[in-house]
């Protein structure tokens, strides 16, 4: 107890002595380290397998949630000239200015403005939100001239803050951030001048007194201040400072993205564009704005969504430190130092945005006329890195009337299902993968008021809305929270990750990594000339490009070339990640050893968050191995063993990818089933007479010698059941059992005439008859084939099959040889000479040996189609005590199924 004593008297006198913010600091420091001192060793201790390596930041250091907020209106547009006739300007075109306000829990709300001496006091019932009208003359209107309009917010609970500045068909909103959430540097993110009076802008407010900032715009300012070069300005608590652009000179582009903002305190800074039309020279300027994070809240890892209803979109990525990479869906686009931005302005796609180093990232909307939509007008949103995802969120759907509200979800994949709107499910249905990433995307219209999110694990959430009706033209956008971690470089002690992805090949990206010159990001005009912005732009790509490709040459690297250029049609791929929250990026990707595989080398850029190994199914010839290795920037490493299984059925080849290095590859189960059906012709090879082979014939005198059929033909047999097993690529067996007949008749002719017949014309002539034998039953085979593979799809067969008779019935009949028009109709030979029925000497079982070649042709993940010629050999006759053998030659046409 005297020691705690001691302490706080300690604290006081430290108060006394450093009245200001770093007497706050000394304060805090002496307390860790004096209670530190009395704290058992125990309590600090910790093993390193009880830190997470992935978790190593600092804690929260806020949200967007919070009870004091400083925000501020910028100029929105140009102000509507007034009516001639009433001398005021009209109601639909007048400017509106409002805050929304929203929290969780019951509590009041201040609203101040000191100079216009405006004050406000609400109540907010949990769950709801309070909309508080903004006098318009708090709206920005001059440029580098401190003004006391900033916008004080106190409440007695943490609350969420969302502003939006409206004119007809201008708008846009913003997310305000807590004092807790602020810090001392930023960069800006704006757009392109349009014209003299719709330009870039920024304004910063000073949260506490005696506040010097140092300000180094990116373009002239409308004050008179050069590009690239700072100054400074004093500013109290309160004041807001607005900085606009201005043209370095007649048609010269102006831009104030990347324009550096420092404090000596913390400070809230707002940025856009006062009236912008996106892309250049698109039709349908709006008004932009964001309040921006601080450079210590930026991240490294985005995912920017479509919009809903739009073709495509316009990113902008800005650096906060020099040798920037900056990587789109896994390709290395741009490097960049600090300040220096990039620019994609045909975003057809969910995008994943990487740098190796920080970087902020901001979407915008185009305008209403882009040559594909009619939906809305440019907006600015600032996208949140993955660093800076919540678990839950509150918002408010900003403005009613004639629009369209909805939102996009970037949720990781193995908590989409516990995602949660207003307490229920998201539909499954509603959930797409956003590309090949970790994360799934969801594009959810809103009905106007105010929403919850929740899930299990954080997520991103942005907020937007396109007008119609009377509000045509018009757009807002904005995030809806995020955490204020004050990142850092933590150890990256995870290696990268590698799996199988089974998609269709790629499309050709569009962008450019081939070393020519980027195409322009600013559409060209009807005269294909290009104006001073698009010069300007031009010229910013080209000097990015040219570092790129001399860093590249520096490091002994190449860019990756895409998959879809690198192999054609291939539908699995070996997919490398190292994009987790604080991985550092891929420095190589190296194939240790592929046996029986095709998988060239694959060289990657330093700091890519995935890669893809060329691996093409369906150029593997046969089975095989591979071991590769994956090092990340950190120098973690990592071992996976590839096994590849060809299909021998169907198109499904079977891969698997472990982790670690084993041995051998487990074998694989290739079995198969299938059904065919079949037809040919069948041949008996005969010689025996009546009393040898036939007993039910044996009384009968003059009958000759049975002889082999000479009347074959090509008939329907039979059908059947196939299984089948691939020991190798070479080697297989199969079983089959059907059922089938062997069709064909034998002839003996009588040794004797069977007397005298007389013909049409009077005459007699001898009457010479023969008698013919046939099978009658039917026969269950069962058939045993090794095959012999040539290819994955053409082998030989050869092997042994069984028939067993199903029942022994044969047929014999009279016929007449000669005189050719004679018939026996009822004569006593017919009726004596007729037999149909069992013949007991029918073998039971009847062996063949048997082979040929067939063809198997995968049409279906699984399936396939089979044909086989046949040739089945007789090892037995099918009458005991006869000289009478079948043999065939049949072709089957079937189906067949990998199990």
């Amino acid at each position: 107890m005297h020691i705690l004593t001691s302490l706080f008297a300690l604290l006081r006198t430290t108060s006394t002595r450093f009245p200001d913010t770093q007497s706050r600091i000394i304060q805090r420091c002496s307390l860790i380290l004096a209670l530190t001192a009395f704290l058992p060793i125990p309590a600090l201790a910790q093993t390193p397998s009880a830190t997470k390596p992935e978790k190593m930041r600092e804690t929260v250091k806020a949200t967007s949630e919070g009870r004091d907020f400083w925000v501020c209106f910028q100029k929105n547009s140009i102000e509507s000239p007034p009516d001639q006739r009433t001398g005021r300007i009209p109601q639909k075109e007048q400017l509106s200015l409002e805050l929304f306000i929203t929290s969780n829990e019951d509590t009041r709300v201040k609203v101040e403005i000191e100079g216009l001496l405006f004050k406000q006091e609400s109540r907010i019932r949990g769950g709801t939100v309070v909309n508080v009208r903004i006098d318009t003359a708090a709206q920005l209107r001059s440029s580098e001239v401190p003004e006391r309009l900033a916008v004080h917010i106190t409440s007695e609970k943490p609350v969420s803050v969302y502003g939006m500045s409206h004119r007809y068909q201008t708008t846009d909103s913003y997310m305000g951030l807590p004092i807790e959430a602020l810090g001392t540097e930023y960069r800006t993110v704006s757009y392109y001048k349009l014209r003299e009076d719709l330009i870039a802008q920024f304004a910063v407010i000073a949260t506490e007194d005696s506040t010097t900032l140092t300000i180094t715009p990116k373009s002239p300012t409308f004050g008179g201040k050069p590009a690239d070069q700072p100054f400074t300005v004093n500013l109290r608590k309160g004041d807001v400072y607005q900085v606009i652009g201005a043209s370095p000179g007649k048609n010269k582009p102006s831009d104030l993205t990347g324009s550096l903002v420092q404090a000596n305190k913390p400070i809230a800074v707002f940025s856009g564009h006062n009236g912008a039309y996106v892309p250049i020279p698109d039709k349908g300027y709006n008004h932009l704005v964001e309040q921006l994070p601080p450079m210590t809240a930026w991240g490294r890892h985005y995912y920017v969504g479509k919009l809903f209803g739009r073709t495509k979109s316009t990113v902008r990525v800005i650096a906060a430190e020099n040798e920037t990479k900056v990587f789109s869906n896994g390709q290395l686009v741009s490097l960049l130092n600090a300040g220096e931005y990039y620019e994609d302005g045909n975003v057809r796609e969910n995008t994943q945005i990487t740098g190796d180093k920080r970087i902020l990232v901001a979407q915008y909307a185009h305008g209403f006329e882009n040559g594909q939509d009619s939906v809305g007008d440019p907006m600015m949103i600032l996208i949140t890195p993955t660093q800076q995802f919540l678990k839950r969120y509150r918002m408010a759907t900003p403005i009613r009337g004639e629009w369209r509200h909805y939102v996009n979800i970037v949720v990781p994949r193995e908590a989409a299902s516990s995602l949660r709107l207003d307490g229920k499910p998201v539909s499954e249905q509603a959930l797409l993968p956003f590309g090949e990433s970790r994360y799934m995307i969801a594009q959810i219209s809103l009905a106007y008021g105010t929403h919850t999110f929740e899930c299990t694990e954080p997520f991103g959430l942005y907020s937007y809305g396109f007008g119609y009706g009377q509000d045509s033209y018009d757009a807002y956008g904005n995030m809806i929270g995020q955490s204020f971690l004050e990142l850092r470089a933590v150890q990256d002690t995870i290696p990268p990750t590698m799996e199988v992805v089974y998609t269709a090949a790629p499309t050709p990206r569009r962008e450019n990594t081939s070393g020519s010159a980027p195409e322009s990001r600013i559409k060209r005009s009807s005269a294909d000339t290009l104006s001073a912005e698009e010069q300007f732009e031009q010229l910013l790509q080209r000097r990015a490009l040219a570092r790129l490709q001399l860093a590249a040459e520096d490091v002994g690297k190449r860019l990756l070339k895409p998959l879809s250029d690198a192999v054609g049609g291939g539908r699995a791929r070996l997919l490398v990640r190292d994009d987790r929250e604080d991985d550092k990026g891929l420095a190589a990707v190296r194939v240790v050893s592929a046996g029986g595989l095709i998988i060239p080398e694959s060289v990657i850029t330093a700091g890519a968050p995935q890669a893809e190994i060329a691996f093409d199914e369906l150029q593997q010839v046969s089975s095989g191995r591979a071991l590769l290795e994956a090092i990340d920037i950190a120098g973690n490493k990592t071992i996976y063993t590839l096994c590849f299984s060809k299909d021998q059925i169907g198109t499904d080849n079977i891969t698997t990818l472990t982790q670690g290095e084993t041995d051998y590859c487990p074998k694989r189960t290739l079995w198969y089933a299938g059904i065919f059906g079949f037809g040919g012709v069948t041949t008996h090879e005969a010689s025996f007479s009546a009393s040898s082979g036939v007993p039910s014939l044996a009384n009968i005198a003059g009958l000759g010698v049975f002889g082999n059929d000479a009347s074959a033909s090509i008939l329907p047999l039979g059908a059947g059941a196939v299984v089948g097993h691939r020991f190798s690529a070479l080697f297989g067996a199969s079983a089959r059992v059907a059922w089938e007949q062997l069709p064909g008749t034998l002839r003996a002719a009588d040794v004797a005439s069977s007397g005298l017949v007389r013909n049409l014309d009077g005459t007699l002539a001898p009457l010479f008859l023969a008698q013919t034998l046939a099978l009658q039953n039917s026969y269950i085979s069962l058939s045993l084939m090794g095959e012999l593979f040539f290819t994955n799809s053409f082998y030989a067969l050869l092997g042994v099959k069984g028939a067993f008779a199903l029942n022994k019935n044969v047929e014999t009949r009279a016929v007449v040889v000669s005189p050719d028009n004679f018939r026996l109709l009822n004569r006593p030979e017919n009726a004596t000479r007729t037999f149909t029925g069992e013949l007991a000497s029918v073998q039971s079982f009847v062996p063949f040996a048997a082979g040929g070649l067939g063809i198997s042709i995968p049409i279906w993940r699984s399936l396939a189609l089979s044909a086989e010629a046949l040739y089945s050999y007789p090892l037995g006759d099918v009458v005991a005590g006869s000289a009478w053998r079948v043999s065939q030659i049949t072709l089957s046409v079937g189906a067949r199924v990998r199990l």
